[in-house]
């Protein structure tokens, strides 16, 4: 599980759902909550992309020229080498598979997984453990396709599955980390979902249990 009694000093891929979320909340710096929380914060280049919102297009091409975020462009050799390239796009091959397989499960399939296929095949590629996303599909793909990596944090040397921070967990590292505050976090909440009740008491619920 992940270590929520301490800084979650590990890597992360973000989605852009996520950065959508930050973009819309102004009343703090939630971007910086994320840059405390994490280590290295990496943004695919499809995600980027798939970023319409002006808003969340500046938010994030701000962080990442601040070199907060690391813009992930597997053809960029500052981010893999020609070894890692190869094997990221044996990953990307593989991850597009698996994901085509998945959405002839769903009774709605979207028409692209783009940004999601290359955050799992980055994730691979780099050994990171973790996405922060608020999309079901990536627990469901990891899950079913047993999707684990090798991480320096791990110090058993043991494989890991790749985890899903959603936006309840993500805040509640916050919190725990003190990062934020109870009360900034239910005002992010409240601002930037439609079912912030629900969020807020399975969050406060996971704080009692870890006093």
């Amino acid at each position: 599980d992940t270590k929520m009694n301490s800084i979650a000093n590990f890597d992360v891929f973000l989605d852009a759902n996520m950065i959508i979320y930050i973009s819309q909340f102004k009343k703090y710096d939630v971007a910086t909550w994320l840059n405390t929380l994490y280590n290295r914060i990496y943004v695919h280049i499809e995600v980027l992309d798939e970023l319409r919102l002006a808003q969340a297009r500046d938010l994030c091409t701000t962080q990442i020229e601040l070199s907060n975020w690391i813009l992930f462009d597997p053809e960029n050799s500052d981010i893999l080498n020609d070894d890692q390239f190869e094997i990221y796009n044996s990953f990307l091959y593989e991850v597009r598979k698996d994901f085509t397989d998945f959405q002839l499960t769903r009774p709605e399939k979207r028409t692209t997984d783009k940004g999601d296929i290359g955050i799992l095949a980055g994730c691979r590629t780099l050994s990171i453990a973790v996405i922060s996303t608020q999309d079901g599909d990536f627990e469901k793909v990891i899950n079913t396709n047993n999707y684990v990596v090798n991480t320096e944090e791990d110090e058993s040397g043991e494989d890991v599955p790749i985890e899903v921070h959603n936006l309840e967990m993500l805040l509640l590292l916050c919190v725990m980390n003190n990062i934020a505050t109870l009360p900034q976090v239910k005002k992010f909440i409240s601002v930037v979902t439609t079912h912030p009740k629900r969020i807020l008491d399975s969050l406060e619920s996971k704080l009692r249990d870890t006093k």
